[in-house]
This record gives structure tokens, C-alpha cells and sequence, in this order.
């Protein structure tokens, strides 16, 4: 029984350290080369590799073989040869050579969606536990008031409209909290798939840039639009495979002979021969036929591909332009967000200061005979305080990954951990 009693001891210490640990968002950021979407687009790009190298001059080639009458001495052999257009080689490679590249482009960007959503999550995840604590702190406190108002229930100065207010705020407060605990737990069960670890539990945050620095950090920097960024290059490179296909069609529009046919007939041999041993003319050279055709454009509609091509190109630009707005436009409303919220927390943080709650709370504490109500409502004020603070902060967090992934840094070599207080390397 002892032996038993050790075991499960041990086994119940292990299983509580597993799941007592933290992981670093560094180890978390990492899981973006992993993920199924990067892997599944670098199997793609493996496959294209080098595809864009084809036959030049040359579109195929066809052997064909034909009997009469199922006699052995009447086959006609045949090669056909569907040639290129000038310029077509050129075009076809450029235009497999560009898709190709946007393909392996394609890697960057799904790998800067993965490594943002990441971010996005260990700031959601964070800001939810933070506030979880936090109203732990306040429900205890409105909690002591509820209590406190209710024993002055007999005296003069009770008011049954403030014990209502406080207990309908008691409410509210367990109902947030509820709702907090849920989104962790949602938040958790991602990052357990992110890390392929079912024991995940929470972040390491002791190393996480504070708000401070992160705001001195915000302001010695300048940010601009990245006209590289991935979303950018995806989109040039979609508008450059449209004008390489509008160049393609153009060069097949100006196609005209469309095969050439070499051709030997071993029937009309066989009966030249036969002329021949009768003493008769022959010609051994009625075998061979060349045959060529040709193509007319206007009647096999080039002039209507060649346009909708240009169409697709002039769109896709279109496209792209209209993007570079679009993400300039963006870039300029993170930034004056993060400069409203470091206002916002600049005001925070001196009616703090100016209030000084905290000493506030010592010196009444130190007083004898204070009211516990006047007590409990400084207490209040003091988390309600850090409850704004931090919904400023993890805003100015989501808002700084926001200006550095249209600016092009966030998966920008070498990979940087952003929310490190010194800028951790991922590596």
C-alpha cells in the first residue's frame, strides 16, 4: 500500500508540473512554419518547380498510324508537328515563369498570415486572463460592499436603491467574468492545435514588452507603407500573370501555321512498286507528302481572346492599385489609433497620479474609525482604474502588430519577436 501511495504521489507531482508550465510566445510564434496551410502550399510550390521550362518552338507532337482495308501493305505513317508562333516561346515561358514566382510568393504570405494570427492570439488570450484577474478583484470587493451595505441595514443612512445598484453590479460583473472564462478557454483550445500540445495552459508573459516601452519604442520609429509587403507582392505578381497571359495570347494570335505534316504512305509505295516490275512509269516518290496548315485568325477568334486577356490584365492592375490605397489607408488609421490610445493612457495615467488611490487607500487604512464602505470604494476605483489601463494597452498591442504587418516587418528575415522587451530573435 505504501509502494502504491509513492507512485501515485509521484504520478500526481508530475502531472501537475506538465501542466503548471508556461510557454514562451516565442515557442508559440515558431508553430507558424508548421502550420497545415504553410506546409500544404510549400508541397504546391515543390510540384511547379521548374515546370515553367517547356519544349521551344514546338507545341507537341503527333505520330499517327493509319490502315486500309486491314491490309498490313496499306499503312500510312505520319508525324504532325504543331509549331509555335514567333514569340510564343518567349511569352509561355515568361507567363510559367510568373506563376511559378506568385506561387512561391504565396508562401511568404500565407507564413505572415500565420505568424500575425498568432500575435493576435497570445494578445487576445493575454488581455483575457488579465481581466479574469482583475475581476476576480473587483467581485471580491463588491462582494464586502453588498455586505457592509446590508449590516447597515437598520441605520440611518442605508439606502436600499445603492444595495440594489451594487448587488444588479454583482450581476453584471459574474456575467462578464463568465463570458471572459469562456473566450480563454476558446482562446486555449487554439493554441493547444497552434502547438499540437493538449497540456497548454497559459503564456509566459514575464518577458512581454511593457506598455511604456512599447510606447517609446512606437514613437522613435516611423512606419510607412511597404510597397514589397506581402499582400502587395501577391497582388503584383497577379497583375504581372495576367499581362503575361495577355502577352501569350497575343503571340498565339499571330499563329498562322497551326501543324506541319511529314507523312509516308506504304500503300502508294507498294503500288509504285508494282508499276515498276510491269515495266511501267513509277514514281517511288509518290510515298512522301508533306503537308501544312493554316491558320486564319479572324475565324478562330484570337482577336476576342486577345482582348479579354487585355481585359483580365487591366483588371487585376486595377486590383492592385486599388490595395496599395487600401493598405496606405490603413497603415495611416493604425498609426493615429495607437496615438489616440497612448493619449488615452497618458490621461489614465495621470488622473491616477493625480488621484493617487493607492495612498489614498494607505492612509485610510491607517486612520481609526473609517468607514469599511469608503474603504472598499477606493479599492474599486483602483481596479477600475487598471481595467481601462489595460484595455488601452493590449489595443495599442493589436494596433502596433497591425502598423508592422503593413509596413512589411513583421515577417521580414530575420524574424523578430516583436512583443519582447528586447526584441527577441525567432530562430
Amino acid at each position: 500500500m505504501q509502494l502504491i501511495s509513492s507512485i501515485a504521489c509521484i504520478t500526481i507531482f508530475f502531472l501537475s508540473s506538465a501542466y503548471g508550465q508556461t510557454t514562451s510566445l516565442k515557442r508559440f510564434l515558431l508553430t507558424s512554419s508548421t502550420d497545415p496551410a504553410v506546409k500544404a502550399q510549400k508541397e504546391k510550390t515543390d510540384c511547379l518547380r521548374g515546370s515553367f521550362l517547356e519544349s521551344p518552338f514546338v507545341n507537341g507532337i503527333d505520330f499517327r498510324i493509319r490502315e486500309d482495308e486491314f491490309d498490313l501493305n496499306q499503312v500510312r505513317y505520319e508525324i504532325r508537328i504543331k509549331p509555335k508562333s514567333i514569340g510564343e516561346t518567349r511569352a509561355q515561358y515568361g507567363y510559367n515563369r510568373t506563376r511559378f514566382m506568385q506561387t512561391d510568393q504565396k508562401n511568404c504570405l500565407i507564413f505572415n498570415n500565420a505568424l500575425k494570427e498568432r500575435y493576435i492570439l497570445f494578445i487576445e488570450m493575454f488581455q483575457q486572463q488579465t481581466f479574469l484577474r482583475l475581476y476576480d478583484e473587483l467581485i471580491a470587493i463588491v462582494d464586502d460592499k453588498i455586505k457592509v451595505m446590508s449590516q447597515k441595514a437598520s441605520s440611518t443612512d442605508f439606502n436600499i436603491n445603492d444595495l440594489i445598484k451594487a448587488e444588479d453590479e454583482n450581476t453584471q460583473l459574474r456575467s462578464d467574468r463568465f463570458d471572459i472564462q469562456k473566450m480563454i478557454n476558446v482562446f486555449k483550445d487554439r493554441a493547444c492545435i497552434f502547438l499540437n500540445d493538449t497540456t497548454f495552459q497559459e503564456f509566459d508573459t514575464t518577458a512581454i514588452i511593457s506598455i511604456d516601452s512599447l510606447i517609446n519604442r512606437f514613437e522613435k520609429a516611423s512606419f510607412a507603407i511597404d510597397t514589397n509587403n506581402v499582400y502587395l507582392q501577391n497582388y503584383r505578381l497577379e497583375f504581372q500573370i495576367a499581362q503575361q497571359r495577355y502577352a501569350l495570347e497575343k503571340a498565339r494570335s499571330r499563329r498562322l501555321v497551326s501543324f506541319l505534316s511529314f507523312a509516308y504512305d506504304n500503300g502508294d509505295r507498294f503500288g509504285e512498286l508494282m508499276r515498276r516490275d510491269e515495266g511501267k512509269d513509277y514514281n517511288l516518290n509518290k510515298a512522301y507528302i508533306v503537308e501544312i496548315g493554316l491558320q486564319i485568325p479572324d475565324f478562330a477568334l484570337s482577336r476576342s481572346q486577345t482582348n479579354q486577356r487585355k481585359a483580365d490584365f487591366l483588371s487585376e492592375k486595377e486590383n492592385y492599385e486599388e490595395l496599395k490605397r487600401s493598405l496606405t489607408d490603413q497603415i495611416k488609421k493604425d498609426i493615429a489609433d495607437i496615438r489616440s490610445l497612448i493619449d488615452h493612457y497618458r490621461f489614465l495615467k495621470a488622473r491616477e497620479n493625480e488621484v493617487d488611490a493607492t495612498s489614498s487607500l494607505k492612509k485610510y487604512v491607517e486612520m481609526g474609525g473609517v468607514d469599511p464602505l469608503v474603504l472598499l470604494l477606493t479599492k474599486e476605483s483602483i481596479i477600475k482604474n487598471r481595467i481601462a489601463l489595460a484595455k488601452v494597452r493590449f489595443n495599442v498591442m493589436q494596433n502596433y502588430i497591425q502598423v508592422l504587418d503593413v509596413a512589411g516587418q513583421l515577417s521580414r528575415r530575420p524574424l523578430i519577436n516583436y512583443l519582447s522587451a528586447h526584441n527577441e530573435a525567432l530562430n
